[in-house]
């Protein structure tokens, strides 16, 4: 996305389209409703989506180094050692593996329509569940991980918008994009506060 005032602009339209997603009242989970309302992130050319997958890369190619055929496979080096977290990021990665499957099995229709709004909400539920903890712990780097949380709500509200439009190749980049974004996080971003939230008594 180029960050042009233009295309800033276009991106904002883009996002009031798919704000209905981003639900904040909870969901069925029984995790706590998210307080706060959305707040749109300020952006910057480090904020820009990465770059589409090649055309080349097929659904199935995504899942090579997987020993189950899954797109992510749970394990120890995605745990913050934070019960509560780390059930909340196997959620995810179920999401994120039933829509791959979804995907590879060309049930699009199902993907965008039943399993996508669920995986947008679940993250945007999740999302605020961390920055709770967080704010309410005394987390140091508090404001910049939620910054970093509304610039990937702002990605991945424009990723659903390619796939609801039928774009050919946005399976695949999406699927990309939520694989290297949910590990990359977890491992670089997430582990930051778990020294921090352990200190403070949760396990």
């Amino acid at each position: 996305i180029k960050t042009s005032a233009e295309g800033l602009a276009r991106l904002a339209v883009e996002l009031k389209e798919t704000a209905s997603w981003f639900k904040m009242n909870g969901s069925s989970s029984g995790m706590a409703a998210p307080v706060a309302s959305y707040r749109q992130p300020s952006y910057s050319p480090a904020l820009a989506l990465p770059s589409p997958a090649s055309s080349s890369t097929s659904i199935t190619d995504l899942s090579r180094d997987s020993w189950s055929g899954k797109l992510i496979d749970w394990n120890k080096d995605l745990s913050v050692h934070i019960h509560e977290i780390d059930e909340q990021h196997k959620i995810l990665i179920g999401l994120i593996n039933e829509m791959y499957d979804a995907l590879k099995a060309a049930r699009g229709k199902d993907a965008v329509e039943n399993i996508l709004p669920r995986l947008v909400d679940y993250t945007v539920t999740h999302f605020a569940n961390e920055e709770r903890l967080m704010e309410k712990h005394g987390y140091p780097g508090f404001l910049n991980h939620r910054n970093l949380h509304d610039a990937l709500k702002a990605q991945v509200g424009e990723y659903a918008k390619r796939l609801k439009e039928g774009r050919s190749t946005a399976g695949v980049e999406f699927m990309a994009f939520l694989k290297d974004w949910l590990t990359k996080h977890i491992m670089g971003v997430d582990m930051k506060y778990s020294p921090h939230l352990r200190k403070k008594g949760l396990t």
